[in-house]
């Protein structure tokens, strides 16, 4: 999974200047670019944290960010639940689901 670092090669890549691509994308989906990067690399952290044995710094490098404390910050702010805190409640309710099984 790569993600492009800024607005600034977003913008390059597909051939409009900063302001234009904010500005359409803003329209669009109502939401900034950044912040839209920001809640897809969560969803794909929440996906990976289900799904997947990652540690937390092996997930926080796959969606492209470099701070774990950051990662775990903005997670909480988003989901209100820490990575970790989130992974284990998933863990025990897929083991209580088997259990009534």
């Amino acid at each position: 999974m790569a993600f492009l670092t800024t607005v600034a090669l977003l913008a390059k890549r597909v051939g409009l200047n900063v302001n234009k691509l904010q500005d359409g994308f803003q329209s669009i989906y109502n939401d900034t670019v950044n912040g839209y990067v920001q809640k897809t690399r969560l969803e794909i952290a929440r996906n990976l944290l289900m799904i997947t044995e990652f540690n937390i710094s092996e997930i926080v490098r796959k969606i492209g960010l470099s701070s774990k404390s950051y990662f775990s910050k903005i997670f909480k702010e988003e989901y209100q639940i820490s990575p970790s805190e989130f992974r284990r409640n998933r863990k025990e309710a897929n083991k209580a689901t088997a259990d009534k099984m």
